[in-house]
């Protein structure tokens, strides 16, 4: 319980994005009410690039499909720089949810 209020507390500043995705790698997201909250704060209009690395650290590829669901196949990168390990997470999530994938724009 003391997760999830701290998850809730700090999942949208930019700074917690860093220790978000170490708890990812570590709890593979299987607790559901984590994973909502993520979801929650992940999805403005778009995919952000901190729920796909939380999706790329745990490694869960159910969570993966579930992202792009929820998304309605859009991926939209903007306005950013992608280093080498947001195109890997990228392509981790791409390559899970492929047939799910309608539109990615950059």
């Amino acid at each position: 319980e003391e997760q999830i209020e701290a998850i809730e507390e700090h999942v949208v500043q930019p700074h917690m994005g860093v220790v978000l995705k170490f708890f990812c790698g570590l709890t593979k997201l299987q607790n559901s009410d984590q994973w909502s909250i993520i979801m929650e704060n992940a999805l403005h209009e778009k995919i952000n690039l901190t729920a796909v690395h939380c999706v790329f650290e745990s490694r869960n590829d159910q969570r993966c499909r579930e992202l792009f669901t929820k998304a309605d196949g859009k991926l939209v990168i903007s306005n950013e720089t992608l280093t080498l390990l947001d195109y890997c997470a990228l392509g981790y999530c791409i390559n899970n949810a492929h047939d799910l994938v309608k539109e990615i724009e950059f």
